[in-house]
């Protein structure tokens, strides 16, 4: 599946959920993302993972050693766009990191907006994290479609 992934104060590009790396899934055997609020715990990659998920979309916080490193929101439908926009622009004020910054307006109905709260986790923990946030994505999706059925 195609998804629009846009990081604030950051880039924007459509990712493939079929090019996730064997090695992200296999941090997952052991549990399912489910459409509910849950945590998961990844110690293979020193992360967990805090999801609240709602019929208005989803969120799900990354945590590095305990600390949240960033904030993901969900978006699966057009009819959710508004509101998860409006929570994006709503902690993009709320972060000095980006106060006066416009948050960029997804092209795609269906989107991840990922927010860095705090910059300081090792380069090679946050390529782990695209990935482990972009297969948490698919798998809410899953769970939000089959939810809708």
């Amino acid at each position: 599946m195609k998804v629009e992934h846009i990081t604030l104060g950051g880039n924007s590009q459509i990712r493939d959920t079929a090019g996730i790396a064997p090695e992200t899934i296999g941090y997952f055997r052991r549990v399912k993302a489910v459409y509910s609020s849950a945590s998961i715990n990844l110690p293979e990659a020193n992360a967990s993972v805090k999801i609240t998920a709602t019929d208005e979309g989803a969120a799900f916080d990354m945590l590095y050693n305990g600390a949240p490193v960033v904030t993901n929101l969900c978006c699966f439908s057009a009819g959710q766009k508004p509101g998860i926009m409006e929570l994006v622009s709503g902690l993009a004020g709320s972060y000095p990191l980006y106060k006066g910054m416009k948050p960029k307006a997804p092209a795609m109905d269906v989107f991840l907006y990922s927010i860095v709260l705090l910059p300081f986790a090792p380069p090679e923990w946050v390529s782990i994290a695209g990935e482990i946030e972009l297969y948490i994505f698919d798998q809410l999706y899953s769970a939000w479609i089959e939810k809708q059925n």
